[in-house]
């Protein structure tokens, strides 16, 4: 009687043992599909206008590249408006329509609005800059629809530029992206550290060149991504 039961015991324990090893090749698969370190490759143009007193209106397109700027990651058009509140405050508010490409390679739709404070100080040779930014962005077009499920963040920057040079402006900013969930603290998702520099050759409006890390934050397997820019604005 003593046999059949161990061989029962036997049987069960292994079958245990299958089970965890099974979910731990699922766990390291699923975790496979995750691209933890990557290029990213981020080029754009955006043209700016004044339109009345303290008023401005701007349209940004933009094409992102990933898999060490290899692969077509995503593009976005973009309209903004600007009011110049006093010398040192201004609002801004902007919609984004964007492609993304998926595993598939489908595009998904999304879309998303933003709200900006922005400050700008100067001290003796440098200009700093602070924007607070609540961002809303849903899968679709329904951006006003309360039931629709939607990713919300604030996100607090802050940019150092010297501004002796007459052309060139070097510059550093850092970034923290805050996840807002209804009812809950608002949970770090992420950072972003960004330098470069801003090139105004004369007439021909403003090039801007950088290079950055994008890091995630309160993960248990992390992506850190590495992001070159390359931007023109003109401004009329």
């Amino acid at each position: 009687m003593k046999s059949p039961n161990k061989h029962i015991i036997f049987r069960i324990l292994s079958l245990i043992i299958f089970v965890f090893l099974l979910t731990g090749l699922n766990m390291v698969l699923a975790q496979d599909t995750k691209v933890v370190r990557d290029l990213n490759l981020w080029t754009g143009a955006e043209v700016e206008k004044s339109v009345f007193d303290h008023w401005m209106v701007s349209f940004k397109q933009e094409v992102r590249l990933k898999k060490n700027a290899t692969e077509f990651s995503s593009t976005f058009s973009q309209l903004g408006v600007d009011y110049e509140i006093s010398r040192n405050f201004s609002l801004a508010g902007k919609y984004r329509f964007i492609l993304n490409s998926k595993s598939d390679k489908e595009l998904n739709k999304q879309s998303r609005y933003t709200v900006d404070l922005n400050y700008k100080g100067r001290l003796q040779h440098i200009s700093i800059y602070y924007r607070i930014r609540y961002q809303k962005e849903v899968e679709n077009m329904r951006l006003l629809s309360i039931d629709e499920p939607c990713d919300r963040f604030i996100r607090n920057k802050i940019s150092i530029r010297y501004t002796d040079l007459k052309r060139i402006k070097p510059y550093l900013s850092a970034e923290i992206f805050q996840l807002h969930e209804a009812g809950e603290f608002l949970n770090n998702d992420k950072f972003r550290v960004v330098s470069g520099i801003k090139i105004s050759p004369k007439s021909f409006g403003t090039f801007n060149v950088s290079y950055g890390v994008e890091h995630e934050i309160n993960e248990i397997l992390p992506y850190t991504y590495f992001i070159c820019k390359i931007n023109y604005k003109y401004e009329f």
